[in-house]
């Protein structure tokens, strides 16, 4: 009886995704999304809008609404600011609120109008600005389950800031190397993080320390870190640039797919 071999076979090697229609597309009449910066997050979504980088040097932030498929209009709603964006998030308690992280240290806060009819961008200034450290910003993330809370990387450092007062509430800066990701976990309570070090960290913000860490993704590109539940899904390179997805349980950090 011949030996067979078995790889490692994913259930989902036959799913197929569907690709929409072209009149649900979204369609430009030029370069929309700018991918300035080291590793860009170029747009995020919410339940009314989208939001993405604009501009050659990715200092703008054009937003149309969700439901507006098709070719967009050449004078849409664009907000110009004076750095370079790093990163955006909407609010999950106010829709018209979102963030931006910039290479010039600041985080802003903008309060996008229901109606782009009812402003003129160009004339719109931040709703709030807030300075973390003397680096620039790599990532920003609104608390998951308390309003007015921010968390913002820079360098080695996450900043959690009250956006009312517009003033750092705590501050962790014993991450091992430079940021690439960070998120808050369900309940609002943990921060989970990925750095240039190749190292996964679950910080308890309040604590100010770190409960549990692993070593994993050890390649060179960066790597991403999300929560599902009691789970924390990453993905990263490996040493000899293979793409990486693992899931781990959370507390032990069991490596489980």
């Amino acid at each position: 009886m011949s030996k067979q071999r078995f790889n490692n076979l994913s259930k989902f090697r036959h799913v197929v995704f569907m690709q929409a229609k072209k009149e649900d597309w979204y369609t430009f009449a030029g370069p929309v999304i700018a991918t300035a910066g080291s590793d860009p997050t170029p747009f995020k979504v919410n339940q009314k809008w989208i939001a993405c980088k604009s501009g050659t040097k990715g200092t703008g932030i054009r937003i149309f609404p969700l439901s507006q498929t098709g070719k967009q209009p050449v004078d849409d709603f664009t907000i110009q600011t004076s750095s370079t964006i790093t990163d955006l998030d909407w609010s999950p308690f106010h829709r018209e609120l979102l963030v931006s992280g910039h290479e010039d240290q600041f985080s802003r806060i903008w309060k996008i109008p229901e109606s782009s009819t009812d402003v003129n961008p160009h004339s719109l200034g931040p709703h709030a600005t807030l300075q973390g450290p003397q680096k620039r910003i790599e990532v920003v993330q609104f608390n998951t389950t308390t309003d007015n809370i921010l968390a913002s990387g820079a360098f080695k450092s996450i900043y959690t800031f009250d956006m009312v007062k517009e003033t750092p509430i705590l501050c962790f800066d014993q991450l091992g190397d430079t940021i690439q990701s960070l998120s808050w976990n369900n309940l609002g309570s943990l921060i989970g993080s990925t750095c240039k070090d190749n190292i996964i960290r679950i910080v308890d913000p309040r604590l100010n320390k770190t409960i549990n860490s692993v070593e994993f993704h050890t390649g060179a590109k960066p790597s991403r870190l999300i929560w599902g539940c009691d789970l924390i899904i990453t993905t990263g390179f490996s040493k000899t640039r293979e793409r990486e997805c693992a899931i781990w349980v959370i507390m032990h950090f069991i490596f489980i797919l």
